[in-house]
């Protein structure tokens, strides 16, 4: 599918706004009525919540255990700092974090629509808006205090960059490139797997400069990972992203996660088995039992990986969309409703897609090698929906493009 014309005369800009306003009020009706939060709340949520206020009041990114502020790498720091603004600016409650969530992710579903023009024109760019500001997964994931908006917000700038280097791969645009794929890397740590994915394909496209363009589109990821990195290289004597990792290998790994109902899950009582005391305040975990046991059954491996996956896609247990998160059951069900629709049109575009499929599936591929080698769930896939979103639009622009033909 060849890049559609823009038409600066459309009226693109005030119905993606309007579309932008009501993504907006849909959010905050669902934080204030549907999904409203309990007095307290507790695993990620609690940490990104309890981390940006400690970052407002001076302390860099430290974890409260039983009342008590450790130092702590546990996730990627974006999130919390973003948060820690508002913090600032007095908005210390989970209900004020939760509207910047829903504010950011108002920002998403802007981007999917800019990225929908760029790329195949201002009727998919509207209509990928407007499956955005109505998808549930999205709607959701907003509302509950945790990084995937702005992962997605991240995710969706990256994608708009490469859309545009394919028009011409200069080495501005590659810096430009890197330093989105660092700032998704600061939200979530499998950002980092959009460097292969995403960003060397782009960068590798036109021959000439090919080598330049790497470089630049590195030092750029470097740069903006290198504050982070070195602070939790002087603080743990180690280099290292985030501790989430290892949690996730720690508590993916074992008998629980391999048999039974939990299979391709992800078990606390696995993750308290392997971190000391010590970890548990770093946010850390040993990963060696969850390898050890990985090893120990190569036969389970490959089914355990496929079930992982499904569960992600949510073609396995569908309606297990969290863990311990603040959801409504009617949502996700509404959010199944839409989602497979979107998955069967973002297949057909995929297939009449004539070039550049890698970049629309480079999210994806990212979504599914954390699912493989990491646990399934579907909160994990709100970066590949993204793309799914945009192919989905593009599906309708075409139907709707092709009825407006006369016979």
């Amino acid at each position: 599918m060849a890049t559609r014309p823009r038409h600066p005369g459309s009226r693109f800009v005030p119905l993606l706004s309007l579309i932008a306003a009501i993504a907006l009020g849909v959010r905050l009706l669902y934080i204030f009525v549907v999904a409203r939060a309990p007095v307290g709340v507790g695993g990620d949520a609690g940490f990104y919540h309890s981390a940006a206020n400690l970052i407002a009041d001076g302390h860099f990114y430290y974890r409260v255990i039983f009342g008590h502020a450790y130092v702590t790498a546990e996730h990627p720091p974006l999130f919390s700092l973003l948060l820690s603004v508002c913090s600032l600016l007095g908005g210390v409650s989970l209900g004020a974090h939760r509207i910047v969530g829903c504010v950011v992710g108002t920002l998403s579903i802007v981007g999917l629509g800019v990225l929908g023009r760029e790329a195949f024109g201002n009727r998919a760019g509207l209509l990928a808006a407007g499956l955005g500001a109505f998808y549930p997964p999205f709607i959701t994931a907003d509302g509950l205090v945790m990084s995937e908006p702005l992962f997605v917000l991240a995710v969706v700038v990256a994608l708009l960059l490469a859309t545009r280097m394919r028009g011409g791969a200069t080495l501005t645009r590659c810096v430009a490139l890197g330093a989105a794929i660092g700032l998704c890397a600061l939200a979530r740590s499998e950002g980092l797997l959009l460097v292969p994915f995403l960003g060397l394909p782009a960068v590798w496209g036109a021959r000439p400069g090919r080598g330049y363009r790497a470089i630049g589109l590195g030092l750029a990821i470097c740069a903006v990972l290198a504050p982070w990195l070195i602070r939790n290289a002087v603080t743990f004597d180690r280099l290292m992203l985030a501790g989430d990792a290892s949690t996730v290998i720690a508590g993916a790994n074992c008998a629980q996660t391999y048999y039974g109902r939990d299979i391709g899950w992800w078990s606390l009582t696995c993750l308290e088995r392997n971190r000391t005391p010590a970890q548990l305040r770093e946010g850390d975990a040993s990963t060696r039992a969850g390898f050890d046991y990985a090893f120990d059954h190569p036969t389970r491996l490959p089914l355990v990986g496929v079930i992982r996956l499904l569960r992600t896609f949510d073609l396995y247990q569908p309606l297990r969309q969290g863990n311990r998160e603040l959801r409504r059951r009617w949502v996700d069900i509404a959010g199944l409703a839409m989602y497979f629709p979107v998955l069967v049109l973002a297949g057909v575009a995929l297939l009449r897609m004539r070039s550049g499929r890698w970049l629309w599936l480079a999210p994806i591929w990212m979504v599914v090698v954390i699912s493989v080698f990491g646990w399934g769930i579907g909160r994990f896939r709100v970066a590949a929906d993204a793309s799914l979103i945009v192919l989905a639009a593009v599906s309708l622009a075409g139907a709707a493009r092709r009825r407006a033909v006369p016979a």
